[in-house]
C-alpha cells in the first residue's frame, strides 16, 4: 500500500505526537511505501529515506508564540509534483496546520481518501500558544494608566459559557471540527476522546490506539520502595507540572528521603525552578533535562511511582510508557487518563489541580511495598492492551477498508476511456 502522512509536528521536535506518529511509521515502513511531508525546523528543505519511509522536510519557523511550535512553509508546487509521481492510495494527516491542511487539499484534487488523526486538544492547548496571555499583560498596564477606563478583557479569551468555555476556545472547536470534517475517517488515540470530539458533533469518529513498542520498555523484575518519584514530559505550562510542585512540597515534610526527579523540558522551565526554590524543595528535586528516548526505560525502572498532572492528554505516551515500566501511577481525573488509570488498581486518580490529593495518594503507594508491587504489576497488563503491532494492524484495517473509496480523477477516467 501507498500512505501519504502529512503532520505539522515530526521529530526531532520530542512531544507525544511525534513519537505517536514515529511508532507507526517504524511498523507500517516494514510492508508499506510511505511518504511524510513534515517540518525541516529550519530554513532549508531536503528529503531523507529510510527503509520504505521517505520524509520530504520544508522549511519551517517557530510560532511567536510559542518557540516550541514551528510553521511550516511548503513548497505547494513541489508537494502536488511529488504527490502525482507518488499516487497513494491514502493520504493520512495529523494536524490542521499548514501542512495538515495541503495534506487534505491535494487528497480531494487527486479524489484520494482522507483520514484524519486528532492527536492534540486544540481548545484546550490555545490559551498557551495564542498571542492573548502576551498581549494581555501588556494591555493590563495600559489599563492601569488610564484607570476608569474600564476596558473589558473578556474579549480576550475571559469570557466563558455555561460549560466554562472562552469565546476563542468555542471557535477553535468549530474550526477545527470544519477541517476534520473533510475527512472520511476521523481517528483518535482513546476511547475518552471519541466521546467528546462526538459530542463535539465530529462524525465517522473511530479509536485507533497510538501504541507502544513493548519490547523497548520491560517492566522491572524488582518493587522496593525507596521513595522515588518520577514525572516525565515536556515542561509546557499547559502540564501543570506546578501541581506536581506542590505536591511533592507536600510530602517533603511527612516522608523521609523522597524524591522528586523531573526529565524534560520547555517553555515553563524557568518558572518551575523559580517555584522550587519558594517551596523550599530544590534539593530534593532532580532535573534531568532532556533525556533520549532509548534511555527512559532504565530510568522510569529506577523510580517507584509516576505522577502527572497534565488535564488534557489525548493518550499520555508517557503514563503508557510509565505502566509498560511497572509504575503505578497517580494522575489527572480527565479525557483519556481514567481510561487507562483504574483507580485502586493500578494507580490512583485526584480531580484537576487537586494537588492535596496527590500528595495524599503518592503516601500511601510510598510507604506500602506490597501495595506498590500489585499497582505496579496491573500497570503493565494495562499497558499491555496497547502492543504497537496490535495498535497498528487496527489502523491497517481501517487503510483497507478506505481504498475501497478510492475514485479516478477527471483525467484517469478519461485515460481509461480512450
Amino acid at each position: 500500500m501507498r500512505i501519504a502522512y502529512f503532520t505539522d509536528a515530526y521529530l526531532p521536535n520530542v512531544n507525544g505526537v511525534t513519537y505517536a506518529i514515529e511508532g507507526w511509521l517504524s511498523e507500517l515502513g516494514k510492508r508499506h511505501e510511505i511518504e511524510v511531508y513534515a517540518p525541516a525546523y529550519g530554513m532549508n528543505s531536503w528529503t531523507e529515506r529510510q527503509r520504505k519511509v521517505t520524509v520530504r522536510r520544508y522549511r519551517s519557523i517557530p510560532l511567536v508564540t510559542y518557540k516550541d511550535a514551528h510553521v511550516a512553509i511548503p513548497e505547494v508546487g513541489n508537494i502536488i509534483r511529488s504527490m502525482e509521481v507518488f499516487n497513494p492510495q491514502i493520504v493520512h494527516y495529523h494536524s490542521p496546520g499548514p501542512l495538515g491542511l495541503l495534506g487534505i487539499l491535494v487528497a480531494k484534487k487527486m479524489r484520494k481518501p482522507l483520514i484524519g488523526t486528532y492527536h492534540t486538544l486544540y481548545s484546550e492547548v490555545l490559551d498557551y500558544v495564542s498571542i492573548r496571555r502576551k498581549l494581555e499583560k501588556y494591555l493590563k498596564v495600559i489599563d492601569r494608566l488610564v484607570a476608569g477606563v474600564n476596558v473589558d478583557w473578556t474579549v480576550l479569551g475571559e469570557n466563558k459559557n455555561g460549560n466554562g468555555e472562552t469565546i476563542p476556545q468555542r471557535l477553535t472547536w468549530k474550526v477545527v471540527n470544519k477541517i476534520y470534517g473533510y475527512a472520511d475517517v476521523v481517528s483518535c488515540p482513546s476511547n475518552a476522546i471519541k466521546r467528546e470530539l462526538v459530542k463535539r458533533g465530529m462524525k465517522r469518529v473511530e479509536v485507533t490506539w497510538l501504541g507502544l513498542d513493548l519490547s523497548k520498555f520491560a517492566p522491572k523484575s524488582k518493587y522496593q520502595t525507596a521513595g522515588k518519584i518520577l514525572h516525565v514530559g515536556r515542561m509546557g505550562f499547559e502540564k501543570n507540572v506546578d501541581v506536581v510542585l506542590r505536591a511533592f512540597a507536600g510530602l517533603v515534610d511527612e516522608l523521609a528521603g523522597v524524591t522528586l526527579t523531573i526529565v524534560g523540558d520547555g517553555p515553563a522551565m524557568e518558572s518551575l525552578r523559580k517555584l522550587t526554590d519558594e517551596l523550599g524543595v530544590a534539593g530534593s528535586i532532580n532535573f534531568l533535562g532532556m533525556v533520549p528516548r532509548n534511555k527512559l526505560a532504565e530510568i522510569y525502572r529506577k523510580h517507584d511511582v509516576f505522577v502527572t498532572a497534565s488535564d488534557m492528554e489525548t493518550l499520555g505516551l508517557v503514563v503508557l510508557e510509565a505502566m509498560a515500566c511497572g509504575l503505578p501511577v497517580v494522575g489527572v481525573r480527565k479525557y483519556a487518563l481514567p481510561d487507562m488509570i483504574n483507580s485502586g488498581n493500578n494507580g490512583y486518580l485526584v480531580d484537576p489541580g487537586d494537588w492535596e490529593g496527590m500528595t495524599r495518594f503518592l503516601k500511601i503507594i510510598l510507604t506500602d511495598p506490597r501495595l506498590n508491587e500489585r499497582l505496579g504489576r496491573q500497570a503493565r497488563r494495562e499497558a499491555e492492551k496497547h502492543d504497537l503491532t496490535k495498535a497498528v494492524s487496527r489502523l491497517e484495517r481501517v487503510y483497507m477498508r478506505l481504498t475501497k473509496l478510492e475514485k479516478p480523477s477527471f483525467w484517469e477516467r478519461i485515460k481509461g476511456a480512450a
